[in-house]
């Protein structure tokens, strides 16, 4: 942990900044290739390999995000009537829905583009539950349901049943929380109060888990309602504030990835943190655990280049 906190990074930051969401995972890429040649048989063998059942989310997410996979999943469920194929056209839906209404606030969002966004989230729950209740054991359903209702404005209770639903079927899984918190936001119904509630609740475990890192999580988006909501003018200073910066160190020292995507995912939004603390020693060495992979979220919050401008002034 002194090393941690006081010692100089034996290597430095790798270069250029890698925008590879598989991080370089030699079967998420072949999964994503096969989704943009649209292969959709070797996809389902892929899918239904026992031995890579730990990647099966990434899979549908990254598959998902592919337009390609528009063109073949109809040829999928014609050929099989099989839950992963409800799967996956639901994980697409909601995709879909999505780039329908883009990342603007909702307030500046063009009135043509709601009802196709409702229209595609609404289709795509169809698909998903088709999908849960063929597949009972599946958690994966449930966390493209929870995207689904952050999407439709379902009440925060309905919201939290489908996070146990997937949450009592799968192990601490950090992006389902990720998911959960984020519906939870003031900028999606919930509020502050709720967000730094769940985010500490889930943050006090007592074995060595990644999920102390959504206090982070929770702190970017605090900052980020401050900045873009509120126009606040001492938004900037966030990280600097001794309460903030301490809490967010204390779950630093208490975060432990178990595999090299939760390091990275860690290793993102501490960097993120720590550099806007102005604290370049810590975020150093954080940028160097993140191998060079750009994480989408925190860092589409500050600029496309924000990565390689912080991690410069911190090498």
């Amino acid at each position: 942990m002194m090393l941690k906190l006081f010692g100089k990074p034996k290597t430095p930051p790798p270069a250029p900044s890698r925008r590879d969401l598989t991080f370089g995972d030699p079967t998420l890429r072949k999964a994503c290739s096969l989704a943009q040649t649209g292969d959709w048989e070797e996809i389902r063998r892929t899918l239904g390999n026992p031995s890579l059942k730990a990647k099966r989310s990434r899979i549908f997410d990254l598959a998902s995000k592919e337009r390609a996979t528009d063109d073949w999943i109809s040829s999928w469920m014609a050929a099989h009537d099989e839950p992963d194929a409800w799967l996956m056209r639901g994980a697409r839906g909601v995709q879909r829905a999505f780039e329908i209404r883009g990342s603007s606030k909702a307030q500046d969002v063009s009135e043509d583009r709601w009802e196709p966004f409702f229209a595609a989230l609404q289709e795509a729950e169809k698909d998903l539950i088709r999908a849960a209740e063929r597949n009972g054991d599946d958690w994966i359903p449930w966390i493209h349901l929870l995207l689904a209702a952050i999407g439709l404005g379902h009440p925060l209770e309905e919201r939290r049943a489908r996070f146990e639903e997937a949450r009592v079927r799968s192990d601490a899984h950090f992006p389902l929380h990720v998911c959960m918190m984020t519906s939870l936001t003031k900028k999606w119904g919930g509020s502050h109060e709720l967000m730094f509630e769940f985010a500490r609740t889930a943050s006090d475990v007592p074995v060595d888990s990644i999920l102390p890192t959504l206090i982070a999580f929770a702190h970017v988006e605090r900052w980020l309602y401050a900045s873009s909501w509120e126009n606040d003018p001492k938004a900037e200073g966030y990280f600097r504030r001794p309460e903030v910066h301490n809490e967010i160190l204390d779950a630093w020292k208490r975060s432990v990835a178990r595999n090299d995507e939760e390091t990275i995912y860690a290793a993102n939004f501490y960097s993120f943190c720590f550099f806007k603390n102005g604290d370049k020693k810590l975020a150093g060495a954080e940028f160097v655990k993140t191998n060079g992979f750009v994480t989408p979220f925190p860092w589409c919050y500050d600029s496309r280049d924000g990565f390689d401008k912080a991690r410069a002034l911190c090498s």
